[in-house]
């Protein structure tokens, strides 16, 4: 559990999630300065939105995970037990490309 709100907290105090808003919100701007506002072409910007987003939001949870782990060892609690926790969390049957996190063994490596 201590595992789980050092990576929390570290997406906090590195603001990943405000990046994240004005990145996408600067994604879509741009798409419809592009395109022009087509319907057709908001969808495949909506899409490629997507993917891109999904991209920096794992280097962002590698991030968190990294940040959350070191917190961990400075305050004497074995970073180890987080490693287990990915273990039992899994990946879903996600294909990793389109996920918001990075697959399970490379968060647990």
């Amino acid at each position: 559990l201590a595992g789980v709100w050092a990576h929390e907290m570290a997406n906090v105090t590195e603001r990943h999630n405000t990046r994240n808003i004005v990145r996408e919100e600067l994604f879509a701007l741009a798409g419809k300065i592009l395109t022009g506002g087509s319907d057709m072409m908001e969808t495949l910007n909506s899409a490629g939105k997507t993917v891109l987003s999904g991209k920096f939001s794992r280097e962002d949870e590698r991030s968190a995970d990294i940040l959350g782990t070191r917190r961990l060892a400075a305050a004497g609690i074995n970073p180890e037990a987080i490693a287990l926790f990915f273990d039992r969390m899994g990946d879903g049957g996600g294909s990793g490309y389109l996920s918001s996190h990075p697959r399970t063994a490379e968060r647990r490596e």
